[in-house]
């Protein structure tokens, strides 16, 4: 009858017997394994500014759309001064609002003739680190939103 083998047990020339892993083979895998939780932790860094843009985004829209529905109610495109102010102040977080962009600055430039209006809102993107207990914020990238409105009252 053939004799069976024990595929985790090797014989050796000179009688001795392995199984289980060796010592080289375990620091490979937590190698491996290590570079792949780095690649998450990255990922997941990297999900977070994106995440952070895109809600600036979203927040400059709604700063111009409130102006352009402002227009609409006032039935015109030259707004008061007040309003503007207040609206820039919105913008740059001189009032207290959840709509504040870092860094934002809103312009609103009516064209020569009074039928076409420019809304922009420029703000800088704040990439987030952490050093002990202490947040630092660097800003990195500019972005604007514009929108150009026409006199259709």
């Amino acid at each position: 009858m053939p004799e069976k083998k024990n595929v985790a047990v090797r014989r050796f020339q000179n009688g001795w017997r392995q199984s289980g892993f060796s010592l080289i083979e375990v620091l490979i895998a937590l190698v491996l394994f290590s570079v792949g939780i780095l690649g998450v932790i990255a990922l997941q860094a990297t999900a977070t500014n994106l995440t952070t843009s895109a809600e600036d985004s979203t927040r400059a829209s709604l700063l111009v759309n409130e102006l352009t529905a402002e227009m609409n109610n006032q039935q015109t495109i030259s707004l008061p001064t007040a309003t503007v102010t207040a609206w820039q102040n919105k913008v740059n977080g001189t009032t207290a609002s959840n709509l504040t962009l870092p860094g934002g600055v809103g312009t609103v430039n009516v064209d020569g003739s009074g039928n076409f209006v420019t809304i922009t809102v420029t703000w800088t993107d704040a990439q987030v680190s952490t050093a002990g207990n202490a947040s630092t914020h660097s800003y990195s990238g500019a972005h604007s939103y514009s929108t150009v409105v026409s006199k259709t009252f």
